[in-house]
């Protein structure tokens, strides 16, 4: 569970999104169908970078509870990168945030901004859009 101060005792697993089966973010959707992964318009998608995305949301793991300042200039600030995550166990939107070398993220689930390593960080932004996106042209479905 989530601790409600910087420094309490946290579970780094918190975020992870076990079975995740459809992911949507600017510019991409993409969905387990029939046990392929497909864009959000039903065309295949770049396998390896479908399974880095899901890998890296299956293995996620925070690093803290950001301090008291950070939480307040998170909540004003626009996050790089928004994820709208539908697994098994529901849907879930994780934003992710950059401040110089620092790394943060957030989830619908919890009130709170969480630190998170730049591999993480690296590993849930890095995907290469035109492998995932393939033919499309818009958010999706």
């Amino acid at each position: 569970d989530a601790p409600g101060s910087p420094g309490s005792w946290l579970e780094p697993r918190l975020l992870q999104v076990r079975t995740p089966v459809r992911i949507t973010a600017d510019g991409y959707t993409v969905a387990l169908r029939d046990g392929d992964w497909q864009s959000g318009r039903g065309t295949p998608v770049d396998a390896r970078e479908v399974q880095a995305l899901t890998g890296a949301l299956r293995s996620l793991q925070v690093d803290g509870v950001a301090g008291a300042d950070a939480q307040r200039d998170l909540s004003q600030a626009q996050a790089d990168l928004v994820l709208q995550v539908a697994g098994l166990g529901g849907e879930v939107t994780l934003e992710l945030y950059r401040r110089g070398d620092r790394h943060f993220i957030h989830s619908s689930e919890y009130p709170l901004f969480f630190s998170l390593s730049a591999y993480d960080y690296d590993r849930l932004t890095g995907i290469d859009l035109r492998l995932v996106s393939a033919a499309e042209t818009g958010r999706g479905d």
